[in-house]
């Protein structure tokens, strides 16, 4: 089939479509590379109070695969409990951004 039977058949826009459905699925399981720096900068300042070892790294890195909005939030929320002094006991208001 040539490309002119394709586009009078539809089949070309099926397989754009299945395409653009993949990419965006593709988009969204690697959304946590856009959270990467802040992640480690999170990491590493959280890491020197809670005493996070390697396994704890790569714990929290699958966390950030899986939900990268949610991990983030999470570690943002334990940076604030302890600049506050709450030596990462959250609270509701550790949750709320800034």
């Amino acid at each position: 089939m040539n490309l002119v039977d394709e586009l009078i058949q539809g089949v070309w826009a099926e397989k754009a479509a299945k395409s653009a459905n993949f990419d965006l699925a593709n988009l969204a399981r690697n959304q946590h590379i856009n959270y990467l720096p802040e992640f480690n900068e999170l990491f590493v300042e959280l890491a020197s109070k809670t005493k996070w070892l390697d396994d704890d790294y790569t714990a929290w890195k699958e966390d950030l695969k899986s939900n990268p909005k949610l991990t983030i939030e999470c570690l943002r929320a334990l940076k604030r409990s302890w600049d506050g002094g709450g030596y990462g006991a959250l609270e509701e208001i550790d949750w709320r951004a800034l």
